[in-house]
């Protein structure tokens, strides 16, 4: 009996936004890759905020990756847990992530393509 093909629509699409310290995409990406996270992109950024807005954000120095990510929102909390547990891009004085729905934006063929369903 050959096996019945899944069509389902994934549950939504998210962008996952995540900023974190200077140099430390080239480390995280690879791991948001196990997560099925795809489409990631990163741009360097240098912030002008005083000590204060960035203390009261936990993100610490101007240089920073701005790192965003397509992914289906089925995922979305694993990696955010993840991102919580490993202490080591988030949290602290490291960085801050935070989700956007883009559900409304997307057909149902971007959406398989963004979470790899063919």
């Amino acid at each position: 009996m050959a096996k019945k093909q899944d069509n389902s629509i994934p549950s939504g699409i998210k962008m996952i936004v995540i900023i974190t310290g200077e140099n430390r995409s080239r480390k995280l990406i690879p791991l948001l890759n196990t997560f099925g996270v795809r489409y990631c992109n990163t741009v360097r950024g240098k912030g002008t905020a005083n000590k204060e807005v960035l203390d009261f954000l936990g993100i610490g120095e101007t240089e920073k990756d701005l790192i965003f990510c397509l992914a289906d929102s089925a995922v979305v909390p694993d990696v955010l847990e993840f991102l919580k547990e490993s202490g080591e891009f988030v949290g602290g004085r490291h960085g801050v992530a935070f989700t956007i729905s883009l559900d409304s934006i997307a057909s149902r063929k971007a959406i398989n393509e963004i979470v790899g369903k063919r």
